[in-house]
């Protein structure tokens, strides 16, 4: 498993625990984390694409 699964992962755990959770701090701190979790995986798809172009 590498970073880019391991972060998708990541996002998919936090979005689930956040529908189970009825503390909304703890479910907008896990929503946070899954976008967080997003975001880098499209900055790695994207620093490939940067790669494949260049080369």
């Amino acid at each position: 498993m590498d970073l880019r699964d391991y972060l998708i992962d990541m996002a998919r755990d936090a979005r689930q625990k956040a529908a189970e959770t009825d503390d909304p701090a703890l479910r907008a701190t896990l929503h946070d984390l899954a976008d967080y979790c997003d975001d880098e995986v499209a900055r790695l798809n994207l620093e490939d694409q940067e790669q494949r172009v260049a080369s």
